[in-house]
């Protein structure tokens, strides 16, 4: 009876630890802006491990988690997020509270934007791409993206469309023409 009752606990426990590591998990960096924060994951308390100066980690299983990030004097930020096989890093910032500012849209970029401008109409927005091949555009009366403009092979390998300069000088050139050429 001993002996079973043993084997019974024994498997319970297997069963159990089998269980917790079933479940795929994924450690995903954080970059969270201030670096002072608190942060609540499915409504709990989680502090996260420091990596590197303000670089933290944690570990997450697959799937989508409701996320609170808190800070004195900047606004609190609630966001679900779904962790899979394709997030290793999560880039938060928060708002200031005071601020003259008001966000009124967020949208996905590709990876890495490094700058932004607006067409002289003032109807799109286009942002360059630190990683990738090209360019986004957006429209700027519903913040909807437009489309990724690809440059030619020769100059897409190159990479790290860092900064964009559009003219209104260029305006009288058939410049607005040009761009909705390219970006329609």
């Amino acid at each position: 009876m001993k002996k079973i009752k043993k084997l019974s606990l024994l498997l319970i426990f297997i069963l159990i630890v089998s269980n917790t590591y079933s479940a795929n998990t994924k450690s995903v960096k954080l970059k969270i802006f201030p670096a002072e924060y608190s942060i609540e994951i499915d409504g709990k308390a989680v502090t996260p491990q420091k990596v590197e100066n303000y670089i933290k980690k944690i570990t997450l299983t697959e799937g989508e988690h409701k996320f609170l990030i808190k800070s004195d004097g900047y606004i609190d930020k609630n966001m679900t997020i779904k962790i899979d096989k394709s997030v290793s890093e999560l880039e938060i910032k928060l708002e200031k509270k005071d601020s003259m500012l008001q966000q009124v849209a967020v949208i996905q970029t590709g990876a890495h934007p490094k700058s932004v401008e607006f067409t002289p109409d003032g109807k799109f927005m286009v942002s360059a791409l630190l990683e990738g091949t090209g360019v986004d555009l957006f429209s700027t009366e519903t913040f909807q993206h437009i489309k990724r403009i690809e440059f030619p092979e020769q100059y897409a390998k190159k990479r790290n469309f860092v900064e964009i300069v559009l003219s209104p000088i260029r305006k009288k050139c058939g410049y607005l023409k040009w761009l909705q050429m390219l970006f329609m």
